[in-house]
C-alpha cells in the first residue's frame, strides 16, 4: 500500500500532466476559432486512457471515445498510411497579379509529383493531388494556408480562393478585411500515392460481464476501492465510474461521474454525467 505522501505526489504528477494536455488541446482549437465543448475527445496511445476522461473534464467535454486497439494506433497508422510528397513554389506578391503565372507553376509541381510517385511504384490511377496557397493581407507577416478544390487561377478561381481566405481569417482571428489587398506567399501541392490497406483485425466481441476484482486506486480525494474490468466485459449497459478497464497493452481509468459502454465498432464510449 502506498504511503499517503506518495499518493499525493502521484496526484500532483497526474494533475500537471492533465493540465498540460488540456492546455495544448484548448490552444490548438482556439487558434482555429473552435470551442472544445463542441467536440468529443479521442483517446489513443498506451497512456491515453489513464488521462482522457479527466482531460475531457478540464476542457468541458462530455464524451470520450476509446477505439479498439487504441494503444497500437501509431503502428496501425504506419501500416495504413499512403505515400505523400509535399512540394512548394515560392511566389510573393499580390495574388490577383501573380495568378496568371501560377497555373504554369502548378503544372510544373504536378509533373514533378507524378515523377516522384512513379519512382515510388505508384500507378497513375492511384495518384491524387491537393493544391493549396499561402495567403495573407498585404503588410502582414503571417499567412494562412487555403486549400484549393482545383488549381484554377482564372479570375473566378482567384475570387473563390480569396473569399475562402477571408472566411478562414475571420474564423481564425474573429475578423477579416475584404477591402485590403491579398498577397500570395507560396503555392503548395501534396501528392498522395494510395496504397492497399491491410484488413483490420476484428475487435474482441463485447460480452456483458462483471468486474473481475477490486483494488484501491488513488484518485482525486484519496484512495478508493475501485472495480477492475476487462475490456471485453464492458457491454452496452453503461458501467459507472470509478472503474479501471484493463486490456493487453493498456488500461483506462474511468473517474466517478462518468459511465462507459461498448459500441458496435469495438470502441468504448465514456459519457460524463450532466450533474458532474
Amino acid at each position: 500500500m502506498l504511503a499517503p505522501g506518495i499518493g499525493l505526489i502521484g496526484d500532483d504528477d497526474i494533475a500537471v500532466t492533465n493540465s498540460s494536455l488540456s492546455t495544448a488541446i484548448r490552444l490548438s482549437l482556439f487558434e482555429k476559432g473552435m470551442d472544445p465543448e463542441d467536440f468529443a475527445l479521442l483517446s489513443f496511445g498506451g497512456a491515453g486512457g489513464v488521462h482522457a476522461c479527466e482531460v475531457a473534464e478540464e476542457l468541458g467535454m462530455g464524451k470520450v471515445i476509446f477505439p479498439a486497439h487504441a494503444s497500437t494506433l501509431s503502428a496501425w497508422g504506419i501500416l495504413w498510411s499512403d505515400i505523400t510528397h509535399d512540394l512548394s513554389a515560392t511566389q510573393i506578391g499580390l495574388f490577383a497579379e501573380l495568378a496568371p503565372a501560377m497555373g504554369e507553376k502548378a503544372r510544373g509541381l504536378e509533373a514533378d509529383a507524378r515523377r516522384l510517385l512513379a519512382e515510388d511504384g505508384v500507378p497513375p490511377e492511384a495518384c491524387a493531388f491537393a493544391f493549396a496557397v499561402d495567403l495573407r493581407y498585404a503588410g502582414q507577416a503571417f499567412d494562412l494556408r487555403v486549400p484549393l478544390e482545383t488549381a484554377d487561377f482564372s479570375p473566378e478561381g482567384v475570387a473563390a480562393a480569396t473569399a475562402a481566405f477571408h472566411a478562414l481569417h475571420r474564423q481564425r482571428f474573429s475578423y477579416d478585411e475584404p477591402s485590403v489587398p491579398v498577397e500570395v506567399v507560396a503555392l503548395r501541392l501534396t501528392a498522395i500515392g494510395r496504397l492497399a490497406k491491410p484488413a483490420p483485425a476484428p475487435a474482441d466481441a463485447a460480452q456483458a460481464g462483471t468486474a473481475t476484482t477490486t483494488r484501491p486506486v488513488h484518485g482525486r480525494g484519496g484512495p478508493v476501492e475501485t472495480p477492475v474490468w476487462t475490456r471485453t466485459a464492458i457491454g452496452t449497459t453503461p458501467v459507472p465510474g470509478p472503474a479501471v478497464i484493463e486490456e493487453t497493452y493498456t488500461a483506462t481509468y474511468l473517474p466517478a461521474g462518468w459511465t462507459i459502454r461498448s459500441h458496435a465498432s469495438g470502441a468504448l464510449i465514456a459519457t460524463r454525467s450532466a450533474t458532474h
